[in-house]
């Protein structure tokens, strides 16, 4: 008999020897589509219920098993301490952290390390789930190209990924798509603008920048960049607005480094001052 279909499950372990196995007898029992399924351990995040509460019960049990040998060999080795440094060895998943601290009776902290950092990742993970419980859709892998705009009035945005284009309709709309470096900003000889919308850009002073680009930076490294200055101009409500200050589109709201009026690199304020741009755009909405 063949088949128009056929799932192959594979699991972590060698998944690529036994895919390469089980695709050759499938060949012969299909012709049409093979899909293959890879099987993984149920994730904390996509469990819920009492299915979640057994499966952190299961992991809290599994850590004690792991960590007991280290924590005997840290109390050997530290002694009754104040505070343990640790490098960052206890996974993306905070119930390792939890148990270590428990079993050692004692503050444990793990050094940053290099980008991916491990705390990095963590925090990642803590705030996904933040976004889950406030019903908030967090799509990834794919990128905002474009704006319906009509009467000044932005319909929605189009988004591009996975080989085809999807339109989000939304009654209001937060642009934190950073400056030059989240490619936010678009520049080329002659014209510096916004990228989804096409605004134009200006500098601190509300002047448009100059045509050369080598008036955009200064010799000493260390200096206050003219690039780095460059922003979306807006209103008191942080809609776009043109240099008279007519709001140019009436639901749409800029915030972190697409705004003025600070330099995020001399300063390092980047990321305080896009928490604050975002809590206020939001009281805005």
């Amino acid at each position: 008999m063949i088949y128009q279909r056929v799932l192959v499950p594979v699991s972590r372990k060698n998944s690529g020897e036994r895919a390469a196995k089980a695709l050759r007898p499938a060949k012969t029992l299909c012709s049409g589509e093979i899909i293959l399924l890879h099987v993984t351990e149920a994730l904390p995040n996509l469990v819920g219920g009492a299915a979640h509460t057994e499966l952190e019960r299961s992991n809290t049990a599994k850590a004690e098993t792991l960590l007991a040998p280290l924590a005997d060999a840290l109390k050997k080795a530290c002694g009754r301490q104040d505070l343990i440094l640790l490098p960052p060895v206890c996974g993306v998943r905070n119930f390792l952290w939890k148990k270590l601290v428990e079993l050692l009776d004692c503050p444990v902290v793990e050094m940053l390390s290099i980008p991916p950092g491990v705390s990095g990742l963590r925090l990642r993970t803590c705030l996904l789930n933040a976004l889950r419980e406030l019903d908030v859709t967090l799509l990834e892998n794919t990128t905002v190209i474009r704006a319906d705009v009509a009467d000044g009035h932005c319909r929605g945005v189009i988004t591009s990924g996975l080989d085809h284009e999807h339109v989000y309709a939304a009654d209001q709309i937060i642009v934190a798509t950073g400056g030059f470096m989240g490619d936010g900003f678009e520049a080329e000889p002659g014209r510096m603008q916004e990228s989804i919308f096409q605004l134009p850009l200006c500098l601190e002073n509300g002047e448009m920048p100059s045509a050369d680009p080598s008036d955009w930076s200064e010799e000493n490294v260390f200096a206050r960049h003219a690039f780095a200055t460059l922003r979306v101009r807006v209103d008191a409500q942080l809609r776009p607005c043109s240099e008279e200050g007519s709001v140019l589109l009436d639901n749409v709201r800029f915030v972190g480094r697409s705004l003025g009026g600070y330099d995020f690199a001399t300063e390092k304020s980047g990321n305080g001052v896009a928490l604050a741009t975002a809590w206020y755009a939001a009281q805005c909405v």
